[in-house]
C-alpha cells in the first residue's frame, strides 16, 4: 500500500515537473537557459512542487502519516521547528488566556441575567422552582434562605475569578443589612487552605442576588 502511494506521487511529482519545466527543456540556447532561471533557487521551486504534490495527496486520501511527513518537510524547509518551540510555550498560554477570558466573560452575562430573574422573581419556594426548574427542591429551599438573609453564620466555599484563574475562597456570612434588592450580607474570607484567622482575614458587603447567582452557577457552596 505504501510502495503504491509514494509510486502515484512520484509519477505525479514528474508529470507536473515536466509540464512546469518543458519551456526550459526545449530551450537550445544554454545561455537564454542560466538567464531565465538566475534569479530562481531550484531547490525552492522543487520543494514547493513536492509540498504541492503532498497537499494533493492529502487531501485525496487523508493519512496521518502523510500529514506528519508533510509538516516536517514544511517545517524544515521554511526553518519554522526552531521557531515554533521558542514560542510554543508563550503562545500556549496565550491561546489559554483567551479561552479562559471568553468563558469568563459567557460565565458573566449568564450571572447578569440569571441576577435579574432573580430580582424580578417573588422570593418563595414555588416561584423559584418555576424559574429555575433545573434546581431540585433542596436547592431551591438554600436559595430562598440565603436571599431572605437566612443563612448569618453560615459557612461557604466561594470560587472567585482572578487572574484568568478559579481561585476558591472560604467563607462565613456574618451579618445581613439592607432591605430588598439592596440586602446584603458581611462576608468574611480566607484561603481555601487555610484556618480562619479574624485578624487577616478580608470583609466585603455581597449583594443576596449576586450571591444567588453564584450558588446557582455553583460557584457558590453553603
Amino acid at each position: 500500500m505504501f510502495a503504491d502511494m509514494m509510486t502515484a506521487c512520484l509519477d505525479s511529482t514528474i508529470e507536473v515537473l515536466e509540464r512546469q519545466y518543458k519551456k526550459y527543456f526545449e530551450l537550445d540556447i544554454t545561455e537564454v537557459l542560466r538567464a531565465k532561471t538566475k534569479s530562481a533557487k531550484s531547490h525552492n521551486i522543487d520543494s514547493e512542487e513536492m509540498m504541492g504534490m503532498f497537499s494533493a495527496l492529502k487531501a485525496k486520501a487523508p493519512s496521518a502519516t502523510f500529514c506528519y511527513i508533510s509538516c516536517k518537510m514544511r517545517a524544515v524547509k521554511n526553518k519554522t521547528v526552531e521557531y515554533l518551540d521558542a514560542i510554543q510555550k508563550e503562545l500556549m498560554e496565550e491561546i489559554t488566556g483567551r479561552l479562559v477570558d471568553r468563558e469568563q466573560d459567557k460565565d458573566q452575562k449568564r450571572r447578569n441575567i440569571i441576577e435579574k430573574t432573580l430580582k424580578k422573581t417573588k422570593i418563595d419556594q414555588d416561584s423559584l422552582e418555576k424559574a429555575f426548574p433545573d434546581l431540585s427542591e433542596a436547592h431551591v429551599e438554600t436559595l430562598v434562605a440565603l436571599i431572605t438573609g437566612k443563612c448569618v453564620g453560615q459557612y461557604i466555599c466561594h470560587i472567585w475569578h482572578e487572574d484568568r484563574l478559579q481561585v476558591p475562597y472560604n467563607g462565613l456570612l456574618e451579618k445581613v443589612f439592607g432591605k430588598g434588592a439592596t440586602k446584603k450580607y458581611v462576608v468574611s474570607y480566607w484561603p481555601f487552605n487555610q484556618t480562619m484567622d479574624r485578624s487577616e482575614d478580608s470583609e466585603y458587603d455581597m449583594g443576596v442576588f449576586a450571591l444567588g447567582a453564584d450558588y446557582i452557577l455553583k460557584d457558590l457552596t453553603i
